[in-house]
């Protein structure tokens, strides 16, 4: 038995035949059209009318698509099959059936898009930047499943695709695992052929715990104020203006503004002349106007950002300069950091800034009132809310220059708007 050789294989006529001696079972036959690898064996699972073992030859490919080299190589693989007690022709129609069978189910992808479509068709609001965060959750923390067939999810892909998500964003990761299970009950409907029930609820089962146990308070963990200066000399000085991550933490933890109303702020909401921020009722929680001091360390960011152009709408756009930053990144950046915050073995996140501002306004004696009020937060009580209508803006104004002195290491007057001291508005 010769050892093949390309020239040899080559050279071969119409219907020759040879073998090769490194390889038992490769053989090399000549064609009219050049020559094609076969690989000949006995059965493991087969019988002949005889009842004897069957041998089967199965094609491997032609010279012009397979080298010699990659004909051994597949010979090979197919001897380990035979000798695992399996069939390889058999194997074959087995995976191309699976195959044809893959090409008609949906993935996970598709599904969530078909349950997205469904959602915003009956949203009043259907392109705003919730509406898409629907979406760029799921794509963003279960990237994994994307592309797998909804009939192959198990609960612990789920489990596995959010576990750190579940720990270090609870709330993020619980609604992308509603989501979740929106999109396969919505897979359970459409194509009961392929998926009969949803997963995700028993991927609950399976999440890893949290320090403290889950949603026990609404606590976010914050980045102490002690710390605060050391983290803005540390990761938020020399920004770029085209770097908006940075960027938005820089004015989050400046302002104490929500993180939401930060990320979504638009340009025309901003007078820089005159250092002021008006964000309005319908992006705010409590659904009345903000009016918002800016510090000139603010300003000067945010008129280097504009020159940029990098969006005409939003200050802070996302990756694709399409619609605004969406949340993740910025948890990403507070992550990333590794700075401690007030709650052990977790880094701060985005919303705790305001918790980090509200902690200076209470161990420097400031009126809780100012912090209350640049927090947004409305006075408890019909009462209270009647009575309590000045918006404190530039006593808000004052102690904002105050907090950023402090953050930039620099002097803080601590007669600034002090506690019970009546300085007007």
């Amino acid at each position: 038995m010769p050892k093949l050789t390309t020239a040899a294989v080559k050279a071969l006529k119409p219907a020759e035949q040879v073998t090769d001696s490194l390889t038992p079972g490769l053989i090399a036959e000549g064609t009219a059209n050049g020559a094609k690898w076969m690989y000949r064996y006995m059965s493991p699972v087969h019988k002949n009318k005889k009842g004897n073992v069957a041998r089967r030859t199965m094609g491997l490919g032609t010279l012009a698509t397979v080298s010699l080299a990659e004909a051994r190589e597949l010979a090979q693989a197919m001897r380990k099959l035979v000798d695992a007690g399996r069939d390889p022709i058999e194997e074959r129609k087995r995976e191309k059936a699976a195959a044809a069978r893959d090409a008609t189910v949906p993935t996970f992808g598709q599904a969530a898009e078909a349950k997205h479509k469904q959602l915003k068709s009956g949203w009043k609001h259907p392109d705003d930047a919730n509406a898409r965060a629907w979406i760029s959750s799921i794509r963003r923390h279960l990237a994994p499943l994307l592309g797998r067939g909804i009939d192959t999810l198990k609960p612990r892909d789920f489990a596995e695709a959010l576990a750190v998500a579940w720990v270090e964003y609870p709330k993020v990761a619980a609604d992308v695992l509603q989501r979740a299970s929106q999109t396969m009950d919505h897979a359970v409907a459409q194509w009961p052929e392929h998926v009969v029930s949803n997963p995700v609820p028993s991927a609950r089962k399976l999440m890893p715990g949290r320090k403290g146990g889950a949603h026990k308070s609404k606590h976010q963990p914050a980045l102490p104020h002690e710390a605060a200066p050391a983290f803005v000399r540390d990761h938020l000085s020399g920004i770029e203006p085209t770097d908006t991550v940075r960027a938005c933490a820089f004015v989050l933890l400046h302002t104490a503004v929500r993180p939401n109303e930060v990320r979504e702020a638009t340009w025309d909401e901003f007078d820089l002349d005159a250092g002021r921020w008006l964000i309005p009722g319908e992006r705010m929680k409590g659904r009345i106007e903000h009016d918002v001091p800016l510090v000139p360390e603010v300003v000067a960011l945010l008129r280097a950002m504009r020159d940029t152009g990098l969006h005409k709408t939003y200050v802070f756009p996302n990756t694709f300069g399409t619609n605004a930053m969406p949340d993740v990144p910025l948890q990403d950046f507070f992550r990333e950091t590794g700075v401690a915050s007030d709650t052990p073995g977790r880094t701060p996140v985005p919303h705790g800034c305001r918790a980090c501002f509200r902690g200076w306004v209470d161990a420097n004696g400031y009126d809780p009132r100012l912090g209350e009020r640049q927090l947004a937060h409305r006075p408890k009580g019909q009462t209270a809310a009647a009575y309590q209508r000045d918006s404190m803006y530039v006593r808000r104004a004052r102690l904002l220059g105050q907090w950023t002195n402090y953050l930039h290491g620099r002097a803080v007057d601590s007669n600034v708007t002090p506690l019970n001291v009546n300085v007007a508005a």
